[in-house]
């Protein structure tokens, strides 16, 4: 059976369950498993840039956003800010004036230290995997690895208590292919490249 849309998933779903009053509740087992892979994913294909302009103490996070995995000012050269807690950003700069040289996520919104009048951020952060649906292109994380979709959608449908021997099996399988995205992900990153940038041998 292909898996290539959103039906040929919740057919697969049904399927597997082999319990035909479980089949109203296939779309929910979907969405659990979507809430899952955004608590657990952080993976280079969900990385989105974009450039957010601020003239003030904070600017709001992007509404995908999961999280910052870096950020940088324009600049010759660009300066990449140093992350820091809310707390220890208010200690450090405590609302001085400047070009900002860190930041701090809380409440939805970036706060940044020195506080600008005006400055243009580079942002790269880790966007929210879209939910599937029958009429929307599919995400990255389905097309690229349906089986995950499916193993995590079946181990969702314990919670309404589907139970049998079969379980501790997905679940272990799940966590297998969760870590094999992870180092497919690092591997996709880095490929051969060195960790750590290399120090400039002169001549």
């Amino acid at each position: 059976m292909a898996l290539d849309t959103y039906s040929d998933l919740s057919t697969a779903i049904t399927d597997w369950l082999d319990d035909s009053s479980l089949s109203t509740s296939v779309d929910t087992f979907i969405r659990l498993a979507e809430a899952r892979f955004n608590r657990v994913i952080r993976h280079v294909d969900m990385e989105a840039f974009t450039t957010l302009s601020a003239t003030g103490e904070s600017v709001a996070l992007p509404t995908d956003a999961l999280g910052i995995r870096t950020m940088w000012i324009d600049g010759s050269p660009d300066d990449q800010l140093e992350e820091l807690s809310l707390p220890a950003l208010k200690q450090l700069y405590g609302g001085a004036a400047g070009t900002p040289l860190a930041y701090a996520v809380a409440g939805g919104n970036i706060f940044l230290g020195p506080v600008p009048s005006s400055a243009t951020l580079q942002t790269a952060y880790y966007s929210k995997i879209a939910n599937l649906s029958s009429s929307d292109t599919p995400n990255w994380l389905f097309t690229s690895h349906p089986d995950i979709y499916l193993l995590a959608s079946l181990v969702a449908a314990e919670l309404r208590g589907w139970n049998d021997s079969r379980l501790p099996l997905l679940k272990s399988a799940l966590d297998e292919a969760l870590g094999e995205l992870e180092r497919a992900g690092q591997n996709k990153r880095y490929g051969g490249a060195p960790l750590q940038a290399r120090a400039a041998v002169s001549a």
